[in-house]
């Protein structure tokens, strides 16, 4: 009879498939984040936005200016983000983000007037900016070993699948009032931070080993290629 060591997975392997696992596990989490912070905001906002307009009586200007006024923050915000987390990792930019953003519904659930509804979708637009798709983008990298690519698709998916949900915020607003559901989008996004925040903490298995071989991996043809920001632009 074989030895039972002879049939367990060499080191390379097990390292290859609890890579594949637990990258498996920060692609969840990447993609959950995207549907959580997606339906309130990118998918539903103009939901949100028509609530307030007939509570209120409106027009149409001042209600659509907060989601110009988010689109200007994320605008001015975004070239910084992929800096921030290559400094601070993209856990720590999930957990401040999301937390910022699910503080920003409960701000914009209280409004009375146009000034906490344009600070609360400002707040939201900061915190879905430093907490949303760019960390989301960069774990998938960090974790993934292998197609990268496709798993960069289920978090786009993800996104794109909060339209699934809008009925069901929108049924939220029909049975419990927008108030109500805003807050509880609010409460959902926070309480889902340190979650996904903690998934994404963890250093994947092997992770210096991986990273150590492929700085040592020469680049085809044997050249090596390190460009500046600027260099790579040009």
């Amino acid at each position: 009879a074989r030895h039972p060591e002879a049939c367990a997975p060499t080191r390379p392997q097990a390292t290859r498939w609890a890579l594949r696992r637990q990258g498996g596990r920060g692609r969840a989490a990447a993609t959950a984040n995207q549907l959580i912070v997606s339906v309130p905001t990118f998918q539903g906002s103009s939901a949100i936005f028509a609530a307030v307009e007939g509570e209120f009586g409106w027009s149409r200007a001042t209600t659509s200016a907060a989601a110009s006024i988010g689109s200007l923050a994320q605008t001015v915000t975004g070239p910084f983000m992929g800096a921030a987390t290559d400094h601070f990792g993209s856990a720590r930019m999930v957990l401040v983000g999301l937390l910022i953003a699910g503080t920003g519904f409960v701000v914009f659930s209280q409004l009375h007037g146009p000034g906490l509804y344009y600070a609360g979708w400002l707040l939201v637009s900061i915190g879905v900016s430093i907490g949303g798709f760019t960390p989301s983008i960069a774990a998938v990298n960090l974790w993934m070993s292998h197609r990268r690519s496709a798993a960069m698709s289920y978090v786009l998916a993800g996104g794109s699948a909060g339209a699934l949900l809008v009925p069901l915020m929108a049924w939220g607003f029909t049975a419990f009032g927008w108030r109500p559901t805003v807050i509880a989008a609010g409460a959902l996004i926070g309480a889902s931070a340190p979650v996904i925040a903690w998934i994404m903490w963890r250093r994947p298995p092997g992770y210096e080993l991986a990273g150590r071989t492929a700085a040592a991996r020469p680049a085809p043809g044997g050249a090596e290629y390190d460009f500046t920001p600027a260099q790579a632009l040009r």
